[in-house]
């Protein structure tokens, strides 16, 4: 089972692991030629959209000169993807990524934007085309996949003997959250305005179910509300704890909120288990008032 999306890598699989896959440290280091930084110390995040993704890529230190590296990488990647050149991530998985040829077809359906992080970037890969968007999917599907298909040591990789966090490919069942729980309640404010949005969290459950609340790291929201809408939520959620044999224990987990207006053309993502990831997805529609 895969060890996804952002954290995670931060904690990183250790060297005697990922040696363990010839193709896998290949990889990385094809990776490290193409993109300039090393891929062990860099933290790569491949998130779907209801219309379209984004590709995360940030130093997991403070490095002036990685992020600058990571910053020009991610613009030329988004003016190679813009004409429909995928040949960097060709040669870094050693094959026709899936989606690609696609994406490159109706490359006049796509925008590509690039917004700088405090360690690195994102590009966001945005279409109202369905194809397009299937397209793109199915290309971050796959670098999900290729990246994050090894999962570190519990402790080596948490450093907690006593009382240890572990990540989803690390437990027998992963935690199961209630299907009672609140979806937040739209900030009223930026539904009237129509703004809506992707807010992400990144948080640990105990062994009783309940969020720690010191644990919570908002990981990306576009406006304080949303924020504060999320966490208002998250305050009252419960689920049934992560296992190990027959033993609860505590899980790093990754909730995301969408905040989607009606009358937006982007539509809501189905709510729940994102696949084999951390990920939790809870859509959150909201229409204006007329």
């Amino acid at each position: 089972m895969k060890c996804t999306v952002a954290l995670w890598c931060l904690l990183v699989a250790t060297p005697v692991l990922v040696a363990q896959d010839t193709s896998f440290v290949a990889m990385q280091q094809r990776g490290k030629i193409a993109m300039g930084v090393d891929q062990y110390t860099s933290v790569p995040v491949f998130d779907d959209l209801p219309d379209g993704g984004r590709i995360e890529l940030q130093r997991d230190r403070d490095d002036p000169a990685g992020t600058r590296i990571i910053r020009d990488h991610l613009r030329s990647i988004a003016q190679a993807f813009l004409t429909g050149d995928f040949s960097t991530s060709a040669l870094v998985h050693m094959q026709e990524v899936p989606g690609s040829r696609a994406m490159a077809a109706r490359r006049i359906e796509i925008t590509y934007t690039f917004r700088e992080l405090p360690r690195g970037g994102e590009l966001w890969i945005i279409s109202r085309d369905t194809t397009a968007v299937r397209a793109i999917h199915q290309f971050l599907s796959f670098q999900r996949g290729d990246h994050h298909r090894h999962c570190p040591p519990t402790q080596a990789s948490l450093g907690n003997t006593v009382d240890p966090v572990y990540l989803r490919c690390q437990v027998t069942e992963p935690v199961r959250w209630s299907a009672s729980n609140a979806r937040a309640v739209y900030p009223s404010m930026l539904l009237r305005a129509g703004i809506g949005g992707l807010v992400r969290f990144l948080l640990v459950v105990d062994q009783s179910g309940r969020i720690d609340s010191s644990s919570i790291r908002t990981l990306k929201s576009p406006h304080a509300l949303f924020e504060t809408a999320g966490r208002s939520a998250l305050r009252t959620w419960s689920a049934t704890p992560a296992t190990v044999g027959p033993k609860p224990v505590r899980q790093l987990v990754d909730v995301v909120f969408v905040f989607a207006v009606a009358e937006s053309p982007a539509s809501c993502p189905a709510s729940g288990q994102q696949g084999d990831d951390d990920v939790f997805v809870i859509c959150v529609k909201g229409t204006k008032a007329r």
